[in-house]
């Protein structure tokens, strides 16, 4: 198979370009992409004319196609590649049902979008993606009563998922009016959840800038440590101006994981609590700790850089009193 000129500089994963049987040589979708409307058309066009030439794509090939043009965003090219291999949506890949569900409900297929995403979900129950996206559906087609048990279901499943609590406070806000907050904090305690209790925190209407570290108090008593959480309990406490907690938190944190790195947001939360308390040498060793970590986003490394500044005029103008 010759491919056109133009398909090597396509930005696509590696099973795609297996499927093209496009070498690492020859694939310069990372080095010189073209992608635009026209090449992502063409692109679509022609990945379908050669699916539908050969007779060798094993089901699980087609899963794993599914799930990188899923990626890629192509949801016209995953449903073109269901229409030639109907088997597709009766096949036990959680992978690809949630593909096929996903991309679906981005050409507003929804029938069939529900149906891949339930299946997806009894494939998989402990996985947050289908409950998100079924909540969605239903709600976009107010059916609220059935969005809410779903809501309730997926945080049953993963209590501390930020998106289903998201969606949860938007049907609630529908279903409760002005009373949402109140549903929203009693639904938290229930799922004994750090992040319902912490988005209710925010919707409260009470004004008590400590609601927050309360909620989370109790739950880091409990023994609650997941990074996630501690970032969350550590930024009230700084809200809240509670400074000298936070290095303590992490300095514990740091002893219990012996040789373990701490996330970027942790050290940059302990740097923030010294630096608020003038203790620039001290800071600075948690700046210097956050700088180390991988993947930290731009605008934060700039933030990180600003304190780095900030620290270290605090400690010039110490040496000079």
């Amino acid at each position: 198979m010759t491919n056109p000129d133009h398909i090597q500089n396509y930005p696509m994963g590696p099973k795609v370009r297996a499927f093209f049987a496009i070498s690492d040589d020859s694939y310069r979708g990372e080095i010189d992409p073209l992608y635009d409307e026209t090449y992502r058309k063409q692109f679509a066009d022609y990945f379908l004319s050669v699916a539908g030439a050969k007779s060798d794509l094993s089901i699980d090939i087609l899963a794993d196609l599914i799930d990188e043009l899923t990626a890629m965003d192509l949801p016209e090219v995953v449903l073109g590649l269901v229409d030639q291999h109907p088997e597709l949506l009766s096949h036990p890949d959680f992978r690809c049902q949630l593909g096929i569900g996903v991309a679906a409900m981005l050409m507003e297929n929804f029938e069939l979008s529900e149906d891949a995403l339930r299946s997806a979900q009894e494939i998989l129950p402990a996985e947050p993606a289908p409950y998100i996206n079924i909540v969605q559906i239903l709600f976009a087609q107010s059916r609220l009563d059935e969005a809410l048990v779903w809501c309730e279901s997926g945080l049953e499943a993963e209590p501390n998922n930020h998106s289903l609590w998201e969606l949860m406070t938007r049907l609630r806000e529908v279903t409760d009016g002005e009373a949402y907050p109140d549903m929203i904090m009693r639904l938290a305690t229930r799922f004994n959840s750090w992040a319902g209790l912490s988005l209710a925190a925010s919707l409260s209407t009470s004004g008590d800038r400590y609601m927050k570290v309360n909620l989370l108090e109790k739950l880091y008593a409990q023994g609650e440590r997941a990074d996630q959480f501690l970032i969350e309990y550590t930024a009230a406490l700084g809200v809240a101006g509670d400074m000298e907690k936070i290095p303590q938190i992490i300095w514990l944190e740091e002893t219990g994981k012996g040789t373990e790195s701490l996330s970027w947001q942790l050290y940059l939360h302990a740097a923030q609590a010294y630096l608020a308390m003038d203790r620039y040498e001290e800071a600075l060793t948690y700046i210097e700790k956050s700088e180390k970590q991988k993947y930290i986003p731009d605008e934060a490394r700039v933030a990180i850089a600003e304190l780095r500044t900030e620290c270290q005029a605090g400690i010039a103008k110490e040496h000079l009193s």
